[in-house]
């Protein structure tokens, strides 16, 4: 195995070799899914939390908040309605 370098990583061929670079493959695939997914998924979680644009301070809110008016209609027996909706 001195030949190849392999040696002085401290990995232990014993046996088929083939195999053994099989797994090691193996490992690194799943390693690359499992990067992969975790990096997409950390992504999905933090962009929207970094481009989010600042949002108004507890001033304005008030003051929209004290000029509206909230009305609604409620009828029951529209086209499409049911017991649930």
């Amino acid at each position: 195995m001195d030949d190849l370098g392999l040696d002085n990583l401290g990995l232990e061929f014993e046996g088929d070799m083939f195999t053994n670079l099989h797994k090691i493959g193996f490992g690194m695939f799943v390693g690359l899914v499992l990067g992969t997914g975790l990096g997409f998924s950390l992504g999905v979680y933090f962009l929207p939390i970094l481009t989010a644009e600042k949002g108004l301070n507890s001033e304005v809110i008030t003051t929209l908040s004290a000029s509206t008016t909230h009305r609604g209609v409620f009828v029951r027996d529209l086209v499409g309605s049911d017991a649930l909706h």
